[in-house]
């Protein structure tokens, strides 16, 4: 089973999406983003959920290494990635963000996805965690900068981090958000 009974899609046509076909647009437009920062790239994605967008992530050919970090891996995401898992393209993290975060050495990582709590005190200090963790010239990029909906919280917390680090925000219409480290 890919996933639980019921569920057609949760992160690209949930039930609830009022946007249709725009969710997988958006995030393909980031996932090629990534793919176009060079060969053998190692990334993060925080918040992995069933691994929808893990699984996508892993279908551009320059990603080598994914590591999905949840405080709750699913059993879904594990079963739905098991050929990545089996071929040491995909590790998961049951853990924090925070926790996971000191596994990874400064300046290590070709991209950083930050799809996990929403509430701007997490988003906050995933930011502070995880920006430190990318190589000059990667992609640090998140999910559901919606300024209806999280404008207290995502759109603020990001906004203010890229204000004070002086990055440029590039939207995709699924919601997604990147940046490319300059220094």
């Amino acid at each position: 089973m890919l996933l639980p009974p019921g569920v057609r899609s949760a992160r690209f046509f949930p039930h609830w999406n009022p946007y249709g076909p725009f969710q997988l647009e958006g995030f393909i437009k980031l996932c090629l983003d990534i793919n176009n920062l060079g060969t053998e790239l190692t990334g993060v994605e925080i918040g992995s959920f069933y691994g929808e967008s893990a699984n996508l992530l892993l279908s551009f050919p320059h990603v080598k290494k994914l590591t999905c970090v949840d405080i709750f891996i699913q059993p879904y995401l594990e079963q739905r990635l098991k050929h990545h898992i089996d071929h040491n393209r995909l590790v998961t993290k049951q853990m924090t963000s925070i926790e996971a975060a000191d596994l990874f050495e400064d300046a290590s990582l070709d991209f950083v996805y930050i799809d996990a709590d929403h509430s701007y005190d997490a988003v906050v200090a995933d930011l502070a965690a995880w920006y430190p963790k990318l190589k000059t010239n990667g992609l640090f990029c998140g999910h559901d900068y919606l300024v209806e909906e999280n404008a207290n919280t995502v759109v603020k917390a990001v906004d203010e981090f890229f204000a004070a680090n002086n990055l440029t925000l590039k939207w995709y219409t699924d919601s997604s958000w990147s940046a490319v480290k300059v220094n």
